[in-house]
Order: structure tokens, then C-alpha cells, then sequence
């Protein structure tokens, strides 16, 4: 994910994918890095064994990428800007 704050501060950025076994998101991946007001590109990976995040029936993977203030931010009302979000699935 290439993005910014519009503000800085602490903050946390999540990849979590379907677990299709049990229905549910599962948090595959955390960092915890101060984001800037400049762009930068931070990698969030699945590692282990990703097979249950697959449907069964066709392979589908269903993705969800947020971020959650953790610490001191420089404004109340964040913002988060994303300019490109790119997804590599290799089976």
C-alpha cells in the first residue's frame, strides 16, 4: 500500500483476510509504524498457511486493509490517504 496521513501520528495498518472455514476475518498481518505526511509504501503479507483463506468452490480470496490510530495523532479528526493499493496472490 502506497499512502500518507494527512496528519501525523501513531497509527496501525491491518491486512485481514476471510477465513471461509469459520466465517470471519482473520488478521494476517500488523505494522505498527508512525505514518507520515509523505507518501511511503509499507508491505503487509500473509505468511504460513494461507490455504483456508481460499473458497474452496472457486479460490476466491476476500481482502480488507485499515488503519486505527494507536497513539498521539497531530489532529483529532485524521485523515488516511491511499494512492495505490496493489495485491499479489500467488498460489
Amino acid at each position: 500500500v502506497k499512502s500518507r496521513m494527512v496528519d501525523g501520528g501513531q497509527f496501525s495498518q491491518s491486512l485481514d483476510l476471510w477465513d471461509w472455514t469459520i466465517n470471519d476475518w482473520d488478521t494476517t498481518d500488523t505494522r505498527t509504524d508512525s505514518l507520515g505526511t509523505s507518501f511511503a509504501v509499507n508491505n503487509l503479507l500473509a505468511t504460513g498457511n494461507v490455504s483456508r483463506l481460499l473458497r474452496n468452490s472457486d479460490h476466491a480470496l476476500r481482502a480488507r486493509y485499515r488503519i486505527r490510530q494507536t497513539g498521539p495523532s497531530a489532529a483529532l479528526l485524521w485523515c488516511h490517504e491511499v494512492d495505490e493499493a496493489v495485491w499479489l496472490v500467488t498460489p
